[in-house]
């Protein structure tokens, strides 16, 4: 009965042991894969992976729609599409998935669809400054024949969207180099 209780509370402790190894290994879905990645936060999400590839390869072959919606600040004066519009997105967007695209007849549709979010500073639910300093994000979600495939969010600082095109780019070049 002894050798018993000593195995149960072995397994106890093993068991405690790889939980608490498995939080603090944790890794969360914040990226850091590329240089572009260190410039501002990317999250990042491969939703489907056996799709992963097929996504890649449909998007080279230019059959896509891309839609852009855009988010306003709602208790601060909305400042950001002063200086960019649903449409510089778009083209943006269109001119980065381009530079990956050859003549190959396309396969399947490619559907991007990307929030441009501004950062709302007075957000009575923003806990702390670090919520305040981004100007806003990009959310990009990559779907193939209406499943999503892949999601980025790309924050930008600059409250006139200088950074924008270049952030742009990084959603792209994310994709492609998985």
């Amino acid at each position: 009965m002894r050798y018993v209780w000593i195995a149960v509370i072995v397994v106890l402790v093993g068991i405690i042991g790889q939980s608490i190894y498995k939080e603090v290994t944790k890794t969360g879905a914040k990226s850091v894969r590329l240089a572009c990645h260190k410039k501002s936060t990317v999250f990042e999400k491969v939703v489907a992976p056996e799709l992963l590839e097929e996504l890649q390869e449909n998007l080279k072959h230019s059959h896509l729609s891309v839609s852009v919606r855009e988010q306003r600040s709602h208790y601060a004066p909305s400042q950001l599409f002063e200086y960019i519009s649903v449409g510089d997105v778009l083209a943006l967007t269109k001119k980065e998935i381009a530079k990956h695209q050859s003549t190959l007849k396309p396969m399947k549709q490619v559907v991007v669809d990307v929030l441009v979010y501004e950062n709302d500073i007075q957000d009575p639910g923003k806990k702390n400054l670090d919520a305040k300093l981004y100007a806003g994000y990009l959310m990009y979600s990559f779907m193939l024949d209406e499943k999503l495939v892949y999601k980025i969010q790309v924050d930008f600082m600059n409250k006139e969207a200088k950074d924008v095109p270049d952030r742009v780019a990084c959603a792209v070049e994310s994709l492609m180099s998985l």
